[in-house]
């Protein structure tokens, strides 16, 4: 008996090494893997994982060669403060465009960890500037002309008939299809009119908040918890 209870001992410990090494192995190869959606990355065969920020974000502050320029950062925390304080800085200007994206990059597969809506304010402003008057003056108009519509400088129309009827009574313009059509657009300055240019006239507006930069920087943070888990 005393046998059989020994070996019954034993035999219970044989199993519960057992059932403990099969437990860590299945943890270890837990480990090995990141998945996401329905697919698993083996990360014993990665070389390389790298977390960026990928982001285009213009106003009416940028040069013209700025506009619609595409950013790369990697991802840490001073990058996300970085991104953020520019979108502090955007949604103050007259008409802005921001979009981001937060990724990991397993050798060449990229996975988004975030990805925002993309904001947007169209130029709704108008006003006499140096653009317009270069090219009133190569137009024809003369020099009584040019200083009568210069005299509107530094005053500012959110009424595009209202600029125009402006612009053309102070100026003596004859109010032509050519100067109903081109004064407004030249009203929107240099850059105005290549950020006009730059985005599809149907795109609807989506406005930067304070609230909104906020869950933008909490999802930024919280794609860096992921990245920096791995």
């Amino acid at each position: 008996m005393k046998q059989i209870d020994l070996l019954a001992k034993v035999s219970s410990v044989i199993v519960a090494i057992v059932v403990i090494a099969l437990f860590f192995k299945l943890e270890n190869q837990r480990g090995n893997f990141y998945q996401y959606d329905d697919r698993k990355i083996n990360l014993l065969q990665i070389k390389e994982i790298r977390g960026g920020i990928d982001y285009i974000i213009t106003h009416k502050g940028d040069e013209y060669i700025e506009l619609f320029q595409k950013h790369r950062l990697s991802l840490d925390e001073k990058n996300i403060h970085k991104v953020v304080s520019r979108l502090k800085e955007v949604y103050k200007s007259e008409y802005y465009s921001a979009e981001l994206v937060a990724y990991m990059i397993f050798d060449d597969e990229k996975i988004e960890l975030f990805h925002s809506k993309r904001y947007l304010k169209k130029v709704e402003n108008y006003s006499v500037n140096e653009y317009l008057l270069k090219v009133l003056k190569s137009h024809g108009i003369d020099e009584y002309q040019y200083r009568n519509i210069e005299t509107l400088k530094g005053k500012v129309f959110n009424d595009r008939e209202k600029f125009l009827e402006e612009v053309t009574t102070v100026g003596k313009l004859k109010k032509d299809g050519w100067c109903e059509k081109n004064i407004p657009v030249l009203g929107l300055n240099e850059n105005g009119i290549r950020f006009m240019n730059s985005i599809d006239i149907e795109d609807k507006e989506r406005l930067l908040t304070e609230k909104e930069i906020e869950k933008i920087e909490d999802a930024l943070f919280e794609a860096l918890d992921k990245y920096e888990s791995i």
